[in-house]
C-alpha cells in the first residue's frame, strides 16, 4: 500500500513539474532580418561609352555616336538613345561632312549615309570604297589638269574646268638650279556657294607652298599673300578667308576675294584669334569660330570680335556644330579618359554628354577603345 501511494505522488510531481514547464513564460528572440539580395548593376550596352544625361533646351540637336555594330541618336533634352542602324560590323568613327553636314559612318569597309533631316533616319548613298565630297585634280598624260568634283552617292565625277599649265612652284631640295618644280595643287576647298577653289597643302603640310585661289570657272586667279605650313585658312564666306601665321604681324587678317582678282586684307585684333581651328571649327551661321590653344578651347565670336575661354583639357579634338549653331561638341582628353561635352553658347553652360576609356584593348585583344573616341558627332 505504501509502495502504491510512493508512486502515485511521484507520477502527480512529475506531472505537476512538467505542466509548470510548459506553461512558463517565455521571451520570444527576434528572427534575424532579411537581407535583401542586391541588384547586379544595370549593363552598359554602349560600353566602352557611358552616356550622361544632359537637360539643355536643344530638342532639335541630336548626339550621333557609334557603340559596336550600332549607329544611335540622343537628343541632348534628357531622352534615351534611339537606334539608327545596324553597320554589320563595328564602326571605328562617325564623322560630319563639312560642306553639305552628310553623316560618314566608318567601319571595316567605308560606307557613306545620309541622316533624314525629318527623322533622323540614315539613308544610304554609297557602300564601300568612296571618297568623301570634295575637289581634286587629276593630271593628264598631255601635262594639262582635270579640276573634278566627287559626291558620295555614286555618280560620276563632275569637271568642273581644266588647267592648262601648272599654277604653282615649290622647292625640292635646298640648293641649285632644279630645287624647284611647278606643281598642280592636288586637293581644294570649295566656298560656301562653290564660287571659288583654295588649294590645300600637300601630304605633310605643304612645306613652302603657295596658297591660291581659282574662280570655279578657272578663268580668275588669286595669289594669297601666304605659303603652307605655318598658316591656316578656312572659308569665313562666299569671297572670304581667315587666315593665321602666328609669326607674322598682324597674326590673322580677313582676305577678301574681289571681282577683278584683286585682294582686300582686313587686320582682326591680337588676341581675337587664339591657336588652331579648322573649316568645321566654324558655326554653320559663320558667326561663332572655335579655336584650341595649348589645353584651352576659346569660342570666337566673329561679329564682336572677341574670344571666351569655355573648357580646358589634356587635348581637344572632335568639334561639332549643331544645324542652329546654338551647341557646340567637343572630345577633351583628361588622364585615361576622353568626356563627349557640349556648349550652349546661349548660357555659357556645359555638360559631358559621354565619357570612355581613352585607350586600351577589349576582351578580344582588339583596341576598340581608342577607336571608339572619335566615334561622335553632333546633329
Amino acid at each position: 500500500m505504501k509502495l502504491k501511494l510512493a508512486l502515485v505522488t511521484v507520477f502527480l510531481l512529475t506531472l505537476t513539474l512538467v505542466s509548470l514547464y510548459i506553461l512558463k513564460p517565455r521571451v520570444l528572440m527576434p528572427k534575424p532580418p532579411q537581407v535583401a539580395t542586391p541588384e547586379p548593376p544595370a549593363a552598359n550596352q554602349f560600353a566602352p561609352i557611358t552616356l550622361h544625361t544632359v537637360q539643355l533646351d536643344a530638342a532639335d540637336t541630336q548626339l550621333i555616336f557609334g557603340a559596336g555594330t550600332k549607329l544611335y541618336g540622343v537628343k541632348l533634352n534628357g531622352s534615351e538613345p534611339v537606334e539608327l542602324a545596324d553597320m554589320g560590323t563595328v564602326i571605328t568613327s562617325v564623322t560630319k561632312q563639312v560642306t553639305d553636314a552628310t553623316i560618314s559612318v566608318t567601319t571595316n569597309s567605308t560606307t557613306w549615309w545620309q541622316l533624314n533631316p525629318t527623322d533622323n533616319t540614315p539613308q544610304l548613298l554609297s557602300p564601300g570604297g568612296r571618297l568623301a565630297q570634295g575637289i581634286y585634280t587629276l593630271e593628264k598624260p598631255d601635262g594639262t589638269a582635270v579640276i573634278s568634283k566627287i559626291t558620295p552617292d555614286g555618280t560620276p565625277a563632275q569637271e568642273l574646268f581644266r588647267l592648262t599649265r601648272k599654277p604653282l612652284q615649290r622647292q625640292v631640295c635646298e640648293a641649285g638650279d632644279t630645287c624647284t618644280e611647278l606643281f598642280y595643287p592636288l586637293i581644294w576647298s570649295a566656298s560656301f556657294d562653290g564660287s571659288y577653289l583654295l588649294s590645300l597643302p600637300t601630304k605633310g603640310g605643304g612645306l613652302g607652298e603657295q596658297a591660291l585661289v581659282l574662280s570655279s570657272n578657272g578663268t580668275t586667279s588669286y595669289k594669297l599673300p601666304f605659303k603652307w605650313y605655318v598658316t591656316t585658312a578656312i572659308w569665313l564666306d562666299t569671297n572670304k578667308l581667315l587666315t593665321t601665321d602666328p609669326s607674322a604681324t598682324p597674326a590673322s587678317r580677313i582676305l577678301t576675294l574681289k571681282p577683278d582678282g584683286t585682294l582686300a586684307s582686313t587686320a582682326l585684333p591680337a588676341g581675337v584669334i587664339r591657336g588652331s581651328y579648322k573649316q568645321n571649327y566654324l558655326s554653320p551661321s559663320r558667326r561663332y569660330l572655335i579655336t584650341v590653344d595649348a589645353q584651352t578651347i576659346y569660342l570666337v565670336d566673329m561679329e564682336t570680335r572677341t574670344s571666351t575661354p569655355i573648357d580646358t583639357g589634356e587635348e581637344i579634338q572632335n568639334v561639332a556644330w549643331n544645324a542652329a549653331s546654338t551647341v557646340v561638341m567637343y572630345k577633351k582628353l583628361v588622364y585615361d579618359t576622353a568626356y563627349i561635352n557640349v556648349y550652349q553658347v546661349s548660357t555659357g553652360k556645359k555638360f559631358t554628354a559621354a565619357s570612355l576609356p581613352r585607350g586600351g584593348k577589349d576582351a578580344a585583344g582588339i583596341n576598340n577603345y581608342a577607336r571608339a573616341n572619335t566615334s561622335f558627332t553632333l546633329r
